[in-house]
């Protein structure tokens, strides 16, 4: 993977305000991001994964806090499997306290319940590392959906 640190202002932290987000920010593109999001313990795949804000679509960067939570609460079954060639997974790095719903991300004033948390442990992190089996991750790079859901 391209990006293993989570950026600054990522949407998935709760520290973040989504109106703070560099380069300008949709509220309309952003609930369109919930076709990223799968169904948990489904086999379905989405077709469809979160970029990283910071980076040109040319970059194949995905959205850190998108890809832990995909892989931890979310239970992205599909996505899962996938990693498991990533070579460099185990060195993805959160920073601070996450949403554990995609609903959370969005505005204060556009979420339909109470917020919920997670901070995710070594241990949890750790689960997913799956990435020694093989050395690289670039047919999981070439899937990212770059239109950030414009569609």
């Amino acid at each position: 993977m391209k990006r293993v640190r989570q950026c600054a202002k990522c949407p998935w932290k709760v520290s973040t305000n989504p109106h703070d987000i560099p380069d300008g920010y949709s509220e309309d593109l952003h609930r369109a991001l919930v076709k990223t999001i799968a169904e948990p313990d489904s086999l379905s795949d989405t077709g469809h994964v979160m970029a990283c804000h910071e980076h040109p679509p040319c970059e194949d960067a995905y959205c850190v806090g998108w890809l832990m939570n995909q892989l931890g609460p979310g239970n992205n079954i599909p996505l899962r499997l996938r990693v498991r060639s990533c070579a460099n997974i185990g060195a993805v790095e959160l920073d601070g306290r996450q949403h554990t719903r995609f609903e959370d991300t969005l505005p204060m004033q556009g979420r339909k319940s109470a917020k919920r948390t997670v901070e995710l442990s070594e241990t949890e992190i750790a689960t997913v590392e799956a990435a020694e089996v093989a050395p690289s991750c670039e047919d999981l790079n070439a899937e990212i959906d770059f239109k950030h859901a414009a569609e």
